[in-house]
């Protein structure tokens, strides 16, 4: 196998640009990603180009919040795969975000609230090119384009209750989106002795989750405890179907 990787950043920082604004930070990133997998005379080539647009805001008191941070975020990727090994179609991603973090502070209890509105949708090329014997996703299914509206939540209780020790409560609801290879994969991926199959119907992985967690420190050292739970819906993973294919190694 051989890969490359090649990432640009830019970041534009403003401190205190108004009187209720903490700071002002603007992201730019920019990747090209490429690596092949060969064996003998054979290669097969994937390739991931993309950027990526972040804007971030941290205010003073606003409201009801004694602080917080609210952005937004943008991003754009090119998928691609060619050779006799490509077993999934090439596929562009489009996702734009917008987020909080926010806190209020009240004597010895303490609250922090979390929200993020992520949309994503992935368009596969049903025209890749066809590897020799074998059809690729595209061409062996009718795809339809991803688009949903993912929702995430967080809300947690920060108690200090003596000195130098607090107990925190926090409730998560996170949802993920399937990627274009759990949506599209359709073939032999030699280099994990897989043969993959996505689904094009799948849809939002959320998880509910609830963290109860004490926090101790004296001097030089500190330590935490924690107890949660967590469970999920519509969880995407890779199940073994119980058949296997041949493979001839070259």
């Amino acid at each position: 196998m051989d890969l490359e990787r090649t990432r640009y950043d830019a970041e534009l920082v403003l401190i205190e640009p108004l009187d209720w604004i903490k700071a002002a930070r603007v992201r730019l990133g920019y990747t090209d990603y490429m690596h092949v997998e060969s064996e003998g005379d054979h290669a097969t080539r994937y390739d991931n180009e993309g950027w990526e647009l972040r804007g971030e805001i941290a205010h003073d008191s606003f409201a009801s919040f004694d602080e917080g941070v609210v952005g937004i975020q943008f991003a754009d990727s090119d998928f691609s795969a060619l050779g006799e090994e490509a077993f999934t179609p090439d596929s562009n991603t489009q996702n734009q975000a917008i987020f909080m973090s926010e806190h209020i502070h009240n004597g010895d209890l303490h609250w922090e609230f979390g929200a993020r509105v992520e949309n994503q949708t992935v368009d596969p090329d049903d025209q890749a090119v066809v590897p020799a014997g074998r059809p690729t996703a595209g061409q062996a299914r009718n795809l339809g384009s991803y688009s949903d509206t993912a929702l995430s939540l967080a809300v947690s209780a920060i108690w200090d209750f003596a000195e130098n020790q607090s107990l925190t409560l926090s409730l998560q609801r996170s949802q993920r989106h399937p990627t274009s290879t759990e949506l599209y994969a359709l073939g032999a991926h030699i280099a994990t002795d897989q043969y993959e199959i996505g689904d094009p119907n799948l849809g939002l992985e959320t998880a509910y989750g609830i963290d109860l967690r004490h926090n101790y420190s004296a001097g030089n050292w500190s330590t935490a405890v924690s107890a949660f739970y967590t469970t999920f819906d519509n969880y995407i993973y890779s199940r073994n179907l119980g058949t296997e294919t041949e493979h001839t190694k070259r």
